[in-house]
């Protein structure tokens, strides 16, 4: 009763898990059983072939019929198994076969004997209860190994007492071997139980791992680039030294929005912020950018910051693009609700940047840093005073044009520009 509420208690991930384990451990079972069935059934017609035809010999009759109805048994229940999955009623079903199958191939031995027979602990097919509840640890459940147990044992009593009743059990046996049968068969149960428990808590451990591991990278993919996530679990932080990539790197400024602020509160200045973070980093994850950061009500977004797929220009063309049709969308929704516009700057260059963790005293950042960022950061300053609310350096759009054969975004010419802290022009295309 306490596992199964602590079972209600578990995510619907690891209970699925275990559901999963389970399943396998019930396939392998009856395979186990399958391959048993075909080799008792081989066996038993290579040695008793010539005497199962023979009309009077009934034990060996029943024997091989029994023999033939756990093979389709097996089959029936891999079939059943594959189509419903591990229920509890599947395989205490199949826990009974086993049980019912072994008494059903050593019982006609006592009940029929013939001249050779001097006792059913002489009997090899004996070994088979044992091996029935040793197989019951397959499942995963503690209980149902209990159960295989108590069953097989009142089927290993009942052909004990058939033998008995016919005066063969102790001709031959002393109380001691009796004994001996019982402590194999308390011995095997103990065997699955525990191989049951451990292999259950090994498959929850595993689970409840896997979907902590799963959380963690939920939550701090909320704070991290999921990227980064992926790439820190994978070569661990120290895996995260300096290198210098080619990439592009794109800054998207949300213009005036101190004076928006002017006058609302502040959960109306978080929601409007966030409504229009939302548009941007959603272009920026569609065309599998990562977004480095947030500084205040501005967005850098890079491509080719963890992995290089040698698009990035084009990424990034389309990426700058794609947000000037998307925020005509989101101030047409904005207008229509009474709100005013949120108008925004955006500026993008390709080029060669330094990338790994950064920072110090244990807070660190996995960034870019170099050149290609401050370029990008002042073309996006830059269109403050220019008549497009997008600037792509030539450098990008001419490394976009060498990337691929695809249309991109139509450009307009545009005047080279100064940058802040850059000697020569810069010469830019227009966006929008």
């Amino acid at each position: 009763m306490a596992e199964r509420s602590k079972t209600k208690e578990m995510p619907q991930s690891v209970v699925d898990a275990l559901f999963l384990a389970s399943w396998k451990g019930e396939r392998l079972a009856g395979r186990v059983r399958l391959i048993i069935a075909i080799l008792a059934i081989i066996q038993f017609g290579a040695f008793n072939g010539s005497r199962i035809v023979e009309s009077g010999n009934r034990r060996l009759q029943i024997v091989f019929l029994i023999l033939i109805a756990l093979l389709g048994s097996s089959v029936a229940i891999l079939r059943w198994l594959k189509s419903s999955g591990p229920t509890r009623l599947l395989m205490r079903c199949s826990i009974a076969v086993d049980g019912v199958a072994v008494v059903l191939v050593t019982a006609p031995a006592a009940i029929w004997p013939d001249e050779r027979y001097q006792g059913i602990l002489d009997v090899p097919n004996m070994a088979f209860f044992s091996l029935a509840v040793i197989l019951s640890g397959f499942r995963l459940d503690p209980r149902l190994a209990v159960t295989s147990l108590v069953l097989n044992t009142l089927g290993l009593t009942a052909v004990l007492w058939v033998d008995s009743a016919n005066g063969h059990l102790l001709g031959g046996y002393g109380y001691q071997e009796v004994v001996i049968v019982y402590i194999i068969m308390v011995s095997s149960g103990l065997l699955a139980i525990s191989m049951a428990t451990r292999s259950r808590n090994l498959a929850l451990d595993s689970s409840v791992s896997a979907f902590a591991e799963a959380k963690m990278r939920r939550q701090l993919g909320v704070y991290v680039p999921e990227e980064v996530v992926e790439m820190a679990v994978a070569q661990g932080a120290l895996g995260l030294d300096g290198q210098e990539k080619e990439l592009a790197v794109l800054f998207v400024d949300l213009r005036d929005f101190t004076e928006l602020c002017a006058g609302k509160a502040p959960r109306e200045v978080v929601s409007d912020l966030n409504a229009w973070l939302h548009e941007i980093v959603e272009v920026v994850q569609e065309e599998r950018g990562t977004v480095d950061k947030y500084i205040g009500d501005c967005v850098m977004a890079v491509f080719g910051m963890v992995e290089t797929e040698g698009n990035e220009a084009s990424r990034c063309l389309r990426t700058a693009a794609r947000i000037v049709a998307r925020m005509k969308s989101f101030n047409r929704q904005r207008a229509a609700s009474g709100l005013p516009e949120m108008h925004y700057g955006v500026g993008a260059h390709y080029g060669v940047g330094i990338v790994g963790s950064m920072g110090g005293a244990g807070r660190l950042q996995y960034t870019v840093i170099g050149d290609v960022v401050n370029r990008s950061s002042r073309l996006e300053e830059a269109t403050k005073k220019s008549e497009f609310p997008v600037l792509i350096s030539q450098v990008l759009l001419d490394k976009a044009l060498k990337e691929t054969g695809e249309s991109l975004p139509a450009t307009q010419e545009h005047a080279s520009v100064i940058l802040k802290g850059i000697k020569e022009p810069v010469d830019v295309v227009g966006l929008g």
